[in-house]
């Protein structure tokens, strides 16, 4: 039998499930802001996670990383 309730964890937050998203990323400068951003939506809309993203710069020569580190 489950109980209903949210699990609570020694500091009082919700103990809920973590999701790591790792976006491994070359030469990306005109499709990672719009990306990012449907991704964030669609996380923000399903929000029984915790989750972060890393955006993993493979040493690109265009403004990829800029973008990703706003």
């Amino acid at each position: 039998m489950t109980n209903k309730k949210a699990i609570q964890n020694n500091y009082g937050q919700n103990n809920r499930p973590t999701v790591l998203i790792v976006l491994p990323v070359y030469n990306e400068e005109k499709a990672l802001r719009r990306g990012v951003e449907r991704l964030t939506s669609f996380l923000r809309d399903h929000n029984k996670y915790d989750w972060k993203i890393v955006i993993a710069d493979k040493n690109t020569h265009d403004n990829t990383g800029n973008i990703g580190r706003e």
